[in-house]
């Protein structure tokens, strides 16, 4: 599914004035994790993967 971004402006069919933002986007976009177990059978599971494995230094 390809990423699709708009915006809707104007009167909604029940004569309400409406303006927002839409986007669409696969569930696997965006930040997320992958425990190995999603790829490899018999890999860890998210909950088996140590916190400290998932930081880092940031800007």
């Amino acid at each position: 599914m390809p990423f699709r971004y708009g915006t809707f402006v104007g009167v909604t069919p029940a004569g309400f004035y409406y303006e927002a933002f839409n986007f669409c986007a696969a569930e696997h976009g965006g930040t997320h994790l992958d425990a190995p177990v999603h790829f490899a059978k018999g890999k860890c599971t998210a909950d088996q993967i140590p916190l400290g494995n998932l930081t880092g230094e940031a800007v």
